[in-house]
């Protein structure tokens, strides 16, 4: 007979096979290539079509060879039929293992193995369902991650060597529960495949990873932080958000202060293809690159990039554009300052040093004087200069007072002659004391202009508002309540 008749008078003699119940599959003895399958087998497989495969390809959990093995031993002892137990391709990884029967047959003096497997689509429909395994199985908590991160930060240095690391955020939102969490996998099985097998993968949060990139410089971990960015959003259609930032080994650092650095760089991602350039505003991408100035150390970065600010856009418009934002998203990842790490003081204390070199701006000799009160630590640091500057590029003359805690202050200010205070606010403890101080301003000198002035997005949100103070955050909000840019009126807008 014609092998192609063989085959179909197979196909033929199988269909009729399994009613049952069971999937059939029918095989040479020989060579084990697959020859036909009964519908069940064939609905179960779906996509999978079996021709030019083999019977090991069936049974993926099989070991290597035993199939084989159990064929030979049938044709050499005359065996009519053999056992056994493994779970056939269509069950989903982990999923259940089904019982087999192995009969050898001949057609046409031709030794086959038919393959009986104890399965259909009906008895899969009652079994429970076998999620496939996440992607997030398997990688190195944060704990361990931390750990293998020491490991490679003392090898780098004790060989001299550079070492980097890629921390890659993913967030999806606007979806149902279930359907964010099939995205974010999706993405994280896309990094994972992306990520070499010598490298090191670890999760260094609830949907964020970090990647360890050996004998890679700051440049190296950039090119491979969008290869990264690239394979996790995919084609773009998985409604998922992808933010990254890397972080350089430099000398001193641990394991700690690297991934810190990292997910602080995160943060701070403004996107893909905008890395160290300047946007269509410059406004997030200067506030980033003093932010990163600062983390690095770099003193002389600091200085050129807030005297750029300055030169570019004024005073008022440096704070409130670069400096503030900056700083604004510093505290935000440092949380409360306790907890904040050497690197992140060393930012804020960078900034407060190039902030004390800035260009002054000078208000005319006649102009009236604006008494600036600092009333915590936080607002020494950036808003009372920005109160300074903003008060002299009003037209009126600030004097920063320095006063101890719950002292009387109307004294001073009055000595001053001052027409305008501007108190300073830091944090929430400064709150109870400011009250107090404008309680005592309002009842000491009549029609003094006062306004509370703090950090964008800061402590006054939480002061509804406090009269007769003005409620303040930015420089330019502050010119403005001062009646500037102005030579001449500032006894008007303080009367006012």
């Amino acid at each position: 007979m014609a092998a192609a008749d063989f085959l179909t008078s197979l196909q033929a003699a199988v269909a009729v096979l399994g009613g049952a119940g069971e999937a059939v599959v029918v095989a040479g003895a020989e060579d084990l290539a697959i020859l036909a399958v009964n519908a069940a087998a064939d609905e179960l497989l779906g996509d999978a079509a079996p021709e030019g495969h083999t019977l090991d390809w069936l049974f993926p959990d099989t070991a290597r060879g035993e199939l084989r093995a159990s064929v030979d031993a049938l044709l050499r002892h005359g065996g009519r039929s053999m056992g056994l137990t493994t779970r056939p391709r269509w069950e989903p990884a982990g999923g259940m293992s089904v019982p087999v029967r192995l009969d050898l047959v001949r057609r046409e003096e031709v030794p086959l193995v038919l393959a009986f497997v104890r399965d259909s689509p009906e008895e899969r429909a009652l079994r429970p369902s076998v999620s496939a395994p996440s992607p997030l199985d398997g990688l190195p908590d944060r704990t361990a991650l931390l750990a293998e991160l020491d490991a490679e930060v003392r090898r780098a240095f004790r060989h001299g060597r550079s070492l980097a690391l890629v921390n890659v955020r993913l967030r999806s939102s606007g979806r149902p529960a279930n359907d964010q969490r099939t995205a974010v996998h999706s993405a994280a099985r896309r990094l994972r495949e992306a990520v070499r097998a010598e490298e090191t993968l670890g999760r260094s949060g609830d949907d964020s990873f970090a990647w360890i990139l050996h004998e890679a410089d700051a440049k190296g971990a950039r090119a491979a932080a969008e290869r990264a960015r690239r394979a996790a959003l995919g084609d773009g259609t998985g409604g998922v958000g992808v933010a990254v930032g890397v972080a350089a080994l430099t000398r001193g650092d641990s394991a700690t202060d690297l991934l810190r650095r990292a997910e602080l760089d995160t943060i701070v991602d403004p996107g893909p293809g905008r890395r160290g350039a300047r946007g269509a505003s410059g406004l997030a991408a200067e506030a980033e690159r003093l932010l990163r100035a600062g983390l690095d150390g770099d003193a002389r970065a600091v200085a050129d990039i807030l005297r750029t600010c300055f030169e570019e856009r004024g005073h008022a418009g440096a704070y409130d554009e670069v400096i503030q934002p900056a700083l604004r998203r510093l505290s935000r990842a440092s949380g409360p300052e306790p907890a904040r790490p050497a690197e992140e003081h060393r930012a804020i204390a960078l900034l407060e040093w190039g902030l004390a070199r800035r260009p002054r701006v000078y208000a005319p000799p006649d102009s009236a004087v604006l008494a600036v009160l600092p009333l915590g630590v936080d607002a020494r640091r950036v808003t009372t200069p920005a109160a300074a500057d903003a008060a002299a590029t009003a037209g009126w003359t600030p004097v920063i007072l320095e006063v101890p805690p719950a002292s009387d202050v109307t004294r001073p200010v009055s000595d001053l002659g001052a027409a305008a205070v501007a108190l300073m606010l830091g944090d929430d403890a400064d709150l109870l004391e400011t009250a107090h101080v404008i309680e005592d301003l309002a009842e000491t000198i009549p029609g003094i202009m006062i306004v509370a002035m703090g950090p964008p997005g800061g402590i006054l949100r939480r002061w509804t508002p406090p009269p007769p103070a003005r409620a303040l955050s930015t420089a330019g909000a502050l010119v403005q309540a001062l009646g500037g840019p102005s030579r001449r009126g500032a006894t008007s807008a303080a009367g006012g």
